[in-house]
C-alpha cells in the first residue's frame, strides 16, 4: 500500500471536511440514512413491504438513482401477499451468521440475487429499473449491520485502489471479490484510527440523528466516495495499470480457462467413447446371417451374409446390401422377432452416441489446436 498517497488523500479530505459537510453538500446524510434505517428495520414486522419502504426512505442515492430503484423492486415484490414471506426469508438467509467469513457472505449475496432475479423476471419482466446487483445487496448489509460491512461503488472503489496502490485487486463484475474489497477497507479503517485529527472532526459532527456504532466503516466509504466526487486526488500522482496489459492479461487468462475447460471435456468425452466401445463390443459376435427380413418394396428376403456393419439380403428378384443395424432402426427392414428388433435398436443407439462422441472429440481437438 502506498501510505504516502493515502496520507495525502486523508489530508485533502480533512481540508475539505467542512465544505463536504455543509448544508449544500450534506455528505453526513450517510450516517443519518443508517440511523433512520436502524430505527425502522424490523425483519419480523407484520407488513414487511411497508416497514422496508420506511426504513430505506432516507437512503437517497446510496442505493437508488434516477435510472434504477432497486429498493422499489424489493417493495413491489413484498407487496404481493404470496411473496411477502419469500422476501422476508431471503433477508433471513442473507443475514445468517457467517462468523466473519466474507467469502461465505458473498455466496449468500449471490443466492439473494439469483432469487431476486427469478422473482423480478416472473412478476416484472422487462422492468430493469427494479434489478438488484452486488452493490445493492452490499448496501442492504451495510444498513443492517454497518459495523461489519462496507458500502461499495465500483468506480470510486477502483480509483481508491489505484491511489493507494493496493496490491490485491478485488476485480469487478462477475470477478468481484467482496473479501478483497473488505480487506482494503479494513486497512483504511486502521489508518483512520491512527489519525486523531480526522477522528476528532468526525466525532464532532455526529448528532443524535446519526448512527455512530459503525467502527468507522461508514467514514471509510465516505472517504472513498468523496475522493472522486470532490476531486481529492488532484495533487496525488496515481499509477493506473496499463489497460493494454490488463487486456492482454485478461485475454491470456480467458484463453487458459478455455483450454482447461476443453481439456476437461476432452477427458470426459474420451471416457465416454471408451465406455461406448466396450458396450458396442458386446454385439460383435452377433450374426444376422439366415435372418428372414421384410422390405417395403422388395418384400421378404433372407440375410445371406453379415460382414461387420453390412448385411447382404437376397430377395425374390433382387440381391442388395444394407447398413446394419441402421437399416432396421430406420425402418427400411423389419423382422418378426421383437427381441432381435430391440437388439438392433440398442445397437443403433450406441452407434449414434459413438458418432456424436467422435464428432465432439474431433471438434475439441481442433479448438485446442487453435489455442496454442
Amino acid at each position: 500500500m502506498n501510505r504516502e498517497n493515502l496520507d495525502k488523500l486523508i489530508a485533502n479530505y480533512i481540508a475539505k471536511f467542512e465544505w463536504i459537510n455543509d448544508e449544500t453538500h450534506r455528505e453526513y446524510y450517510k450516517w443519518e440514512a443508517v440511523k433512520h434505517f436502524q430505527d425502522y428495520w424490523d425483519i419480523d414486522a407484520p407488513n414487511f413491504a411497508s416497514m422496508f419502504k420506511e426504513a430505506v426512505k432516507a437512503t437517497s442515492n446510496l442505493i437508488n438513482n434516477g435510472s434504477v430503484q432497486p429498493t422499489n423492486g424489493i417493495i413491489k415484490l413484498a407487496e404481493h401477499s404470496e411473496l411477502t414471506e419469500v422476501i422476508r426469508q431471503m433477508f433471513r438467509d442473507l443475514l445468517t451468521d457467517d462468523y466473519g467469513d466474507i467469502s461465505k457472505r458473498q455466496d449468500k449475496i449471490d443466492i439473494f440475487l439469483d432469487k431476486a432475479d427469478e422473482l423480478l423476471n416472473r412478476y416484472y419482466r422487462g422492468s430493469w429499473k427494479y434489478a438488484q446487483d452486488m452493490r445493492t445487496v452490499i448496501a442492504y448489509l451495510s444498513l443492517i449491520d454497518p459495523k461489519h460491512n462496507y458500502m461499495y461503488k465500483s468506480t470510486q472503489a477502483k480509483e481508491f485502489m489505484y491511489c493507494i496502490e493496493y496490491g490485491d485487486d478485488f476485480g469487478s463484475g462477475k470477478h468481484f471479490s467482496l473479501e478483497k474489497y473488505y480487506a482494503m477497507c479494513d486497512e483504511l479503517v486502521a489508518v483512520i484510527k491512527e489519525t486523531p485529527e480526522l477522528v476528532e472532526l468526525h466525532q464532532n459532527r455526529m448528532t443524535e440523528s446519526m448512527w455512530a456504532d459503525d467502527d468507522y466503516h461508514i467514514l471509510a466509504y465516505d472517504i472513498i466516495y468523496s475522493a472522486v466526487v470532490y476531486k481529492l486526488y488532484n495533487n496525488i500522482t496515481i499509477k493506473k495499470p496499463d489497460p493494454s496489459k490488463n487486456k492482454k492479461h485478461d485475454q491470456e487468462k480467458a484463453k487458459n480457462e478455455k483450454r482447461e475447460s476443453l481439456l476437461a471435456e476432452l477427458a470426459s468425452v474420451s471416457d465416454q467413447l471408451d465406455d461406448l466401445l466396450v458396450e458396442r463390443a458386446d454385439y460383435d459376435d452377433f450374426s444376422a446371417k439366415g435372418l428372414v427380413v421384410k422390405h417395403k418394396s422388395f418384400g421378404e428376403g433372407v440375410v445371406t451374409a453379415h460382414n461387420g456393419r453390412v448385411i447382404a439380403v437376397r430377395f425374390d428378384k433382387k440381391d442388395t446390401s444394407f447398413q446394419m443395424p441402421q437399416s432396421f432402426s430406420d425402418g427400411y427392414l423389419t423382422t418378426d422377432s421383437e427381441e432381435i428388433m430391440e437388439l438392433f435398436y440398442e445397437m443403433a443407439r450406441i452407434d449414434d452416441e459413438l458418432s456424436k462422441a467422435k464428432s465432439r472429440k474431433s471438434t475439441i481437438q481442433t479448438q485446442l489446436s487453435m489455442l496454442k
